[in-house]
């Protein structure tokens, strides 16, 4: 007699860009298909990271919302009893209002994984997160940091959360020799040292702080040849340009935008 696979529904916001979109797109590719089902079901649209995933995954779409679904998400409880999820797993910024149509869904099981808060933390935040983890049955953090901070932040038992720390794939990225294909692109000489960042361009990730400590680096006799080379996209990059060129280091600062050779930069 086969074993009937049990059905996983993840749910986030979109799968563009980002550390957390990265991770839940690893988390469909990589499940065990003889011992799950894995549906995907993003609120928005579904990204650059859903590339693929329609080989492993049922990928779903959610109807527009209004904002009044945070009250009574009827439509997304319909979309989840459509499904017909064993477990629905929520994402950062989907938890309150996936986790209220998983129950009115009648999903037996929520797990829900934090992927980082904002700093300071906003108290209606910490408000709807903590009614959230009160129907969810594991919150999963990815960080000891996080851990710890999530029960007093959500006033829920330290128990009921579990830290997982992100992965990484250490064979495709495993070190390996500099070609020179990239410094030739990117115009720099092979001693030229280079500083380099990947992630979303948005205000939550500090690149601000990066181009300002970089640019008292450059005074600093170490920092005298040094090029800063950043990977990502997002809604902060007008303003990171406007500050780089009014500290006047353009010639020293890459903005490279969105790359598919991660594992190359």
């Amino acid at each position: 007699m086969t074993r009937r696979r049990l059905r996983v529904l993840h749910i986030v916001q979109n799968l563009n860009y980002g550390g957390l979109e990265r991770v839940v797109a690893d988390l469909i590719s990589r499940s065990d298909r003889d011992r799950f089902e894995t549906h995907l079901l993003c609120l928005q649209y579904l990204g650059r990271f859903s590339e693929g995933l329609g080989r492993v995954a049922d990928l779903h779409v959610a109807k527009p919302m209004s904002r009044l679904s945070m009250l009574s998400p009827r439509g997304l409880t319909r979309a989840i009893k459509r499904i017909a999820p064993d477990v629905v797993h929520t994402h950062s910024g989907v938890w309150y209002k996936a986790s209220l149509a998983a129950r009115r869904a009648g999903v037996h099981t929520v797990i829900h994984t934090e992927h980082g808060r904002r700093q300071p933390d906003p108290w209606l935040d910490r408000l709807l997160d903590g009614i959230a983890a009160g129907r969810t049955d594991a919150v999963v953090a990815v960080s000891q940091r996080l851990a710890e901070d999530l029960p007093k932040a959500l006033r829920i038992p330290p128990g009921r959360v579990v830290c997982i720390p992100n992965g990484i794939d250490t064979t495709l990225y495993a070190p390996r020799p500099d070609s020179g294909a990239l410094r030739r692109e990117l115009g720099l000489a092979a001693g030229v040292n280079i500083i380099g960042s990947i992630g979303r361009l948005e205000p939550i990730k500090g690149y601000d702080m990066m181009v300002t400590a970089f640019g008292l680096f450059l005074d600093a006799p170490s920092g005298r040849d040094a090029v800063l080379v950043i990977g990502g996209e997002g809604s902060a990059r007008e303003a990171l340009q406007r500050q780089i060129d009014e500290l006047g280091i353009r010639e020293r600062i890459r903005l490279l935008g969105w790359r598919n050779d991660i594992h190359d930069l």
